[in-house]
């Protein structure tokens, strides 16, 4: 660590010795102070223009990603607003009845966990992918021996889902005709 450096590159001189990147002893306060006193009069003044050419240098470091972010951004824009037109569409195409059944669908607590239950298995099966049956059992039985927490604990949360899910098809908070997965 470099307490101070001269305009020309070189290390600061505090009268004892000089301090450099590869040998610099730990101070106590009193004796850190001491040398603080004496090295004021020897440390160099930052001009302000050294400041604003190392901001600079870290703005236009940043700048190419917050460029790249800025002309990412209309083609966003225009997507999201082509996303809502269709969306908007097809919920004008639905009707009355068909807007009734779709609030209520949206507000089913059934369904979202449904949905997430599905994605949950999705997941589960992206981790578990292999080649053949064979591979998928021994891969499956040594991940869990491993106790691998990924896999487990997505399994775990989807047996929850399942878990929530039969109660609310048993207790009637689920639409007619559910079937837990």
């Amino acid at each position: 660590m470099v307490y101070g450096l001269l305009e020309n590159g070189t290390t600061l001189s505090l009268g004892i010795r000089k301090l450099s990147k590869v040998n610099v002893v730990p101070l106590g306060k009193k004796q850190w102070k001491k040398l603080c006193v004496c090295a004021k009069p020897e440390i160099p003044s930052v001009t302000a223009s050294k400041i604003s050419s190392m901001f600079s240098l870290v703005a236009i470091r940043s700048r190419t990603k917050l460029q790249k972010q800025i002309l990412e951004l209309p083609e966003l824009c225009d997507k999201l607003a082509s996303v809502q037109k269709s969306l908007s569409a097809r919920e004008r195409a639905l009707g009355v009845e068909g807007k009734k059944r779709y609030n209520h669908l949206a507000s089913s607590q059934f369904i979202t966990d449904l949905m997430n239950a599905c994605t949950l298995k999705l997941r589960l099966r992206q981790r578990l992918q292999s080649p053949s049956e064979w591979k998928l059992h021994n891969h499956t039985k040594s991940s869990v021996k491993r106790r691998d927490p990924g896999i487990q604990s997505v399994a775990q949360q989807f047996n929850q889902l399942q878990v929530c899910m039969a109660a609310a098809v048993k207790g009637r908070g689920a639409p007619s005709n559910a079937v837990v997965p």
